[in-house]
């Protein structure tokens, strides 16, 4: 397929209220089309593999949205509403143009995998301690030299992978 018309794609599906997941993955999409707002219940989408150099704003329409994956993309920031996803679950943007993360994702508090790797991050955030949920922290491939103290107080944190990093120095409590 050359090009397929996303908008007139949603238009068609009769049933907006039951599609749960959406998967538009190697799609070359630049932005997300207003029609997907339509698709109010959406549990899980995929948008890796596009052309995506902003975060889709559409995203916040969701309100029970658990999964989200912007995987190999072109974001460069992430904005400060980020914790109005709050019940995102599941959340990789691994192949992007991150430098920081903002303090705002540190109030997904059912956050349980967050996958960063492949970016340029400098710092986390300072309160990514309250993220009581996560088990899962993939930071490889990335530009950070220490970590913030508050990473001590993940007790749920099974799995912290740091690989490729330019850290310096650990929090005294790891």
């Amino acid at each position: 397929v050359k090009y397929l018309d996303f908008n007139s794609l949603f238009i068609s599906i009769k049933q907006k209220d039951v599609v749960l997941q959406l998967n538009l993955s190697m799609c070359n999409i630049k932005e997300l089309p207003s029609s997907v707002k339509e698709l109010k219940n959406l549990e899980s989408i995929d948008l890796s593999y596009n052309e995506l150099a902003v975060f889709p704003q559409v995203l916040y329409s969701y309100r029970h949205l658990e999964t989200l994956y912007l995987d190999n993309n072109s974001i460069s920031v992430l904005p400060d509403n980020i914790n109005e996803l709050k019940y995102v679950q599941f959340l990789s943007i691994e192949e992007n143009k991150l430098v920081t993360v903002p303090e705002a994702l540190s109030e997904l508090v059912y956050l349980c995998e967050l996958y960063l790797d492949n970016n340029s991050i400098i710092t986390l955030p300072k309160n990514i301690g309250k993220l009581k949920s996560l088990q899962i922290l993939s930071l490889e491939d990335n530009n950070l030299t220490s970590l913030p103290d508050s990473i001590c107080e993940l007790t749920k944190l099974t799995d912290l992978y740091l690989i490729n990093n330019k850290i310096e120095t650990l929090p005294d409590n790891i």
